[in-house]
């Protein structure tokens, strides 16, 4: 059996949704900065950061190899866009908005390039 073949598709689906919203600018402008919602589908600010910051907190990142990521690439780069989440909440505070988000420059910066990376990864 190949690692990947015990992935949960659904988690793993969860994970996706959480990073392609972390990662679209045009659903950030439309929908978490001026409120446009296309579809009852779409994430929230606060949803995608708590699914990615809560949902998948362990101990161990590596647990979620063979759950959820296929190998050690997504790993680092799940690793990393948690870390830079966990660096803009301790920033903005729990209850920070995604203007705050925003106005935290570099912070949300490094956790947009993060999120593009593990989106590139997790659609190979």
């Amino acid at each position: 059996m190949r690692e990947d073949d015990r992935v949960n598709p659904h988690i793993r689906s969860r994970l996706s949704d959480a990073v392609a919203a972390l990662s679209d600018e045009e659903l950030h402008e439309r929908r978490w900065l001026r409120g446009v919602m296309m579809n009852e589908d779409e994430m929230d600010f606060d949803d995608a950061v708590l699914l990615v910051v809560d949902e998948f907190a362990t101990p161990d990142p590596r647990e979620l190899i063979g759950h959820v990521l296929v190998d050690e690439r997504e790993l680092a780069a799940f690793v990393h866009l948690s870390d830079a989440l966990e660096r803009l909440v301790t920033t903005i505070g729990k209850f920070g908005t995604f203007q705050d988000a925003v106005n935290s420059g570099k912070i949300w910066q490094e956790c947009l390039d993060a999120a593009q990376t593990l989106r590139g990864l997790l659609h190979e």
